[in-house]
């Protein structure tokens, strides 16, 4: 990661498109980010779009905007992405989701800096740098003929592959570190670190979830710890020979068709609330956590409401 991230700074004061590739996980996206701050374009917005999060109708009114009278319901003019990035980043995840024709009008747009919002008669320009990134094998899209090989070749001038977490172990030690420091703070619960058997355990793992399961895991270790050195129990799930503790003491028989844990987590939570009638340290003592950690999972789950 030393050497990716180095390619990066000295890639960062440049404005040409930059392609990134690994696994879902990796952190595509930071990598982004990093780009982004470290170059001339830092002071502008650097705007995101995950291209596989929006329906085609949409997507080119997304990036491009449109003009009022440009389709039923559009009554005023809307920037597009591409505007609002304007003369900052535009990081377009899961680039590989894009339909031919999107393709067509990014590659024009990295061509000159030139698109047509939807209705326009006349052409607008922005100056926008395009970050690309993918966890598909963009070259064979080509020579399947679902992506274009002139976008390919445009987008993947400076490519940069992030290795899954797997082939790196030696970055899990600092990884886990560095999620422990922040998650501690996060969560409201201190924990002294983690002890030898259970760093050898996360080791072991396959990660497929990369650097995004693995803070997960730490997250979920943190919480269910018992505030002394992280064991590999506190990581049980992540063992697929695990057996679970038995559940029927509290809920009855385990359903056939199993539970969806974090809408019981926040079910407990908002029952807790409701008891109390929101009182925060109250509803602490009933579900057996801290204050800052039932915070913490008010924030998460969005019960700021219930809460006084």
């Amino acid at each position: 990661m030393h050497l990716v991230v180095a390619m990066a700074k000295r890639l960062a004061p440049l404005g040409t498109p930059v392609l990134i590739t690994g696994e879902s996980g990796t952190g595509k996206e930071l990598l982004a980010q990093l780009i982004h701050a470290r170059s001339p374009r830092s002071g502008r917005p650097m705007v995101s779009l995950n291209c596989a999060a929006l329906p085609d109708t949409l997507m080119e009114s997304e990036l491009f905007g449109y003009r009022r009278g440009a389709f039923t319901g559009a009554q005023t003019d809307k920037a597009g992405l591409v505007a609002s990035a304007e003369g900052g980043t535009l990081f377009l995840d899961e680039i590989a989701e894009l339909t031919l024709l999107l393709q067509a009008k990014l590659l024009r747009f990295l061509e000159d800096g030139v698109y047509f919002p939807l209705g326009a008669t006349r052409p607008s320009r922005s100056d926008v740098r395009i970050i690309a990134a993918t966890n598909a094998d963009l070259a064979k899209r080509v020579d399947t003929g679902v992506f274009r090989r002139d976008l390919y070749f445009r987008l993947s001038v400076i490519p940069i592959y992030i290795r899954p977490l797997r082939a790196r172990p030696q970055d899990i030690l600092p990884l886990v570190h560095y999620f422990l420091q922040n998650l501690t703070m996060e969560v409201g619960k201190r924990v002294p670190g983690i002890s030898q058997e259970a760093m050898e355990f996360v080791i072991a793992q396959p990660w497929p979830g990369n650097v995004r399961e693995l803070r997960n895991a730490i997250e979920r270790a943190v919480i269910v710890s018992d505030g002394n050195l992280l064991t590999s129990a506190d990581f049980r799930p992540l063992e697929p020979d695990a057996e679970p503790a038995p559940l029927s003491d509290v809920f009855g028989e385990l359903p056939e068709d199993g539970i969806d844990l974090p809408s019981l987590n926040r079910r407990f939570v908002t029952a807790a609330l409701k008891r109390t009638d929101g009182n925060v340290s109250a509803a602490a003592r009933l579900l057996g956590m801290t204050r800052p950690a039932l915070r913490y999972r008010i924030k998460k789950y969005g019960l700021h409401r219930l809460s006084v």
